[in-house]
C-alpha cells in the first residue's frame, strides 16, 4: 500500500470499500445537506468515508484530508507471505525456506499485493533452489521509471508456458473486466490453448484446471465490462480472426453470407441475436469448434449441411423455434457438448446415433416419447458417457399408449455414476427405474422431477446420498408421500439443503 486518500489502515485490508466518486454527496452540486443516497448506503453530515488510493490526486479531488499509510513492518510482511506461500498441509516453513522468504519480504517493501503475489508464486514450489533462483532475481532491481512492481512481473515470468498464452490472452479485454469461468474456457478452447493430457482427455476439464491453476497464484478482480456510458463502439478485424461473439446484439437480424469467409475461425458466438437462420456458408467454416445460438427466439432451423463443421465439438441452441436435426447430423463425431437434441420418427437422425459421439459436459434430449424402440435408447450409451448435467423431455401434451415402454426407454437412457444434475420432464411411466434413486447416481446434488403426471409414488430419493437440491413439480397421481420416500433408512437425504414441492 503505497499512497492513501482517506483514513488509516492499521492492518492490511482490514477495510474493502468500493464507493463511486462521481456519485458522493458534494454541495456544489446542490441537493440536501443532511443525507445523499449512494450505491444502497444513507450518507448523513456525520457520516466518514475511508478512500483508499494509490495516487495522491485522488485525495486533493475529493477535497479532503490526506493520511499516508506507512509501509507494513516485518512481522506483518511476513505474516502476509506465509499466510500465501504455505501449503494447506504446513504449519509453518522450515528453516532453510523462513530465511530465504524472509530475504524475499525485504524486496517486496512492504507491499500487500506484491507479498500476496510472489506468496502465491512460490506456494507451488518447495524446492531450496527455486526459492533461491527468485530471490536472486534481476528483476527486483528494476529502474524506478518501471511502472510494474517487480513481484507481478516475477510472478508471470515463472507461469508455466501453457499457463502464460491463457493469462496473456486475458489482456485482450477490458480492465476490470469480470470472466465468467466456462466462456473464458471455450475461448482458450477456440485459440488451441488447451492441450490433451495422458492423464485428462477431456477439453473442458483441461481448461478448468488452467483457469483454477490461474486463481490460485493470481489475483482476479470483479468488474464490469463496456460501461453503460458507453454510446459509439467499433472494431476491425482481418480473415485471421479466430473468434467472434455478437452475444446480446439484438439488432442483428441476417448473417451475411460473408462470414463463411472467415475460414480461420474457431468459435461463433450468436446467442441472443434476433437471427431466423443462418446461412448455408456457415458451414464453410471448417476450423469451427464451438457453434453458440442459445436464446435466437426467431431461429427456426439449423443449416442442413452442418454435417460438414467435422471439428465441431461444442453445438448449443437452447429456447429457439428449432425442433429437429438436421440430415446426417450423427455425423458429427467430435461433438462433445450438445444441448438440446430433438429426437423426430420422420427425421434420419436417431437417438442411437448418440452412441457414435464422445459426449460429456451437458446433453438435453427434447421429444423423448419419439423413441419407438428402447434398444435405440440403450444405444445411446449415455451410461458410458461423461455428463455432468442431463435433461431428459417428454412433449407436455404426450398420452402414453404403453407405460412399460415408457419406463424401459427411461431405464435404457441411464447417465454414468457422475452425473450431478438431473432433470427429468413429462415422463410417462407409472414408476421409475432403479437407477434413479439406488447407488447408481452417487455423485448426484440437483434432482428436478416436473410434471411426471402418471407416477403414483415417489422412488425412495432418500438413498441418494449427495442429494442438495431436490424439486418436484406437477406429479398429479402422488396423493401421500410414505416412508418409501426416505428409502427406510436411518441416514436418508444425509445432503439435503433444499426442498420443494410445488403443484
Amino acid at each position: 500500500m503505497e499512497k492513501c486518500g482517506l483514513g488509516i489502515l492499521t492492518e492490511p485490508e482490514t477495510v474493502k470499500l468500493n464507493v463511486r466518486l462521481d456519485t458522493l454527496w458534494n454541495p456544489s452540486r446542490g441537493g440536501s445537506n443532511s443525507s445523499r443516497k449512494c450505491e444502497g448506503s444513507v450518507f448523513t453530515k456525520r457520516s466518514k468515508i475511508l478512500v483508499t488510493a494509490r495516487a495522491e490526486k485522488v485525495a486533493s479531488n475529493m477535497r479532503s484530508k490526506v493520511h499516508l499509510l506507512r509501509e507494513l513492518r516485518g512481522d506483518e510482511c511476513l505474516n502476509v507471505f506465509e499466510k500465501h506461500a504455505l501449503k494447506d498441509d504446513d504449519l509453518e516453513l522450515n528453516d532453510d525456506l523462513k530465511e530465504i522468504g524472509r530475504r524475499i519480504v525485504e524486496k517486496c517493501k512492504g507491499l500487500p499485493l506484491a507479498l500476496k503475489t510472489i506468496g502465491s508464486l512460490l506456494r507451488t514450489k518447495s524446492s531450496i533452489s527455486y526459492w533461491k533462483s527468485v530471490l536472486e532475481n534481476d528483476i527486483w532491481d528494476l529502474p524506478k521509471e518501471v511502472k510494474i512492481i517487480p513481484a507481478l512481473l516475477l510472478s508471470y515470468q515463472h507461469l508455466p508456458s501453457h499457463l502464460k498464452r491463457c493469462f496473456a490472452y486475458c489482456a485482450l479485454f477490458p480492465k476490470d473486466r469480470e470472466f465468467d469461468k466456462k466462456e473464458l474456457i471455450l475461448l482458450w478452447m477456440a485459440e488451441g490453448f488447451l492441450h490433451h493430457s495422458q492423464q485428462i482427455n477431456n477439453v473442458e476439464e483441461i481448461g478448468e484446471q488452467y483457469f483454477e491453476d490461474l486463481l490460485m497464484r493470481l489475483k482476479f478482480d470483479k468488474g464490469n465490462c463496456i460501461p453503460k456510458t458507453t454510446r459509439h463502439f467499433s472494431f476491425a478485424f482481418d480473415d485471421f480472426l479466430r473468434v467472434l461473439s455478437l452475444n446480446a446484439y439484438s439488432e442483428l437480424r441476417e448473417v451475411p453470407d460473408s462470414v463463411g469467409d472467415l475460414k480461420h475461425l474457431h468459435s461463433l458466438d450468436l446467442s441472443r441475436t434476433g437471427i431466423q437462420k443462418l446461412p448455408d456458408s456457415t458451414c464453410l467454416l471448417y476450423n469451427l469448434l464451438i457453434l453458440k445460438l442459445n436464446y435466437c427466439s426467431r431461429l427456426e432451423e439449423l443449416p442442413s449441411n452442418l454435417h460438414k463443421l467435422t471439428k465441431l465439438c461444442f453445438l448449443e441452441f437452447k429456447n429457439t423455434k428449432v425442433t429437429e436435426m438436421p440430415m446426417r447430423f450423427g455425423e458429427l463425431k467430435n461433438l462433445q457438448v450438445l444441448s438440446p437434441v430433438f429426437v423426430n420418427k420422420n427425421n434420419e437422425f436417431n437417438i442411437k446415433h448418440l452412441g457414435g459421439l464422445n459426449l460429456h459436459g451437458r446433453l438435453s434430449i427434447n421429444e423423448v416419447q419419439n423413441i419407438v424402440n428402447p434398444l435405440d435408447a440403450l444405444e445411446a450409451n449415455l451410461k458410458n458417457k461423461d455428463l455432468v448435467e442431463l435433461e431428459l423431455k417428454w412433449e407436455s401434451d404426450h398420452i402414453p399408449d404403453d407405460p412399460r415402454k415408457e419406463k424401459k426407454v427411461l431405464e435404457n437412457l441411464q447417465p454414468s455414476k457422475i452425473v450431478e444434475y438431473l432433470s427429468i420432464e413429462n415422463y410417462g411411466g407409472t414408476k421409475f427405474p432403479s437407477w434413479v434413486f439406488d447407488n447408481s447416481l452417487s455423485n448426484l446434488v440437483s434432482l428436478r422431477l416436473e410434471d411426471c403426471k402418471y407416477c403414483l409414488c415417489l422412488p425412495p430419493l432418500g438413498l441418494l446420498s449427495s442429494l442438495k437440491t431436490l424439486k418436484i413439480i406437477g406429479l398429479d397421481g402422488i396423493v401421500s408421500i410414505g416412508d418409501e420416500f426416505y428409502g427406510n433408512s436411518s441416514s436418508s437425504f444425509t445432503s439435503l439443503e433444499s426442498l420443494e414441492f410445488s403443484r
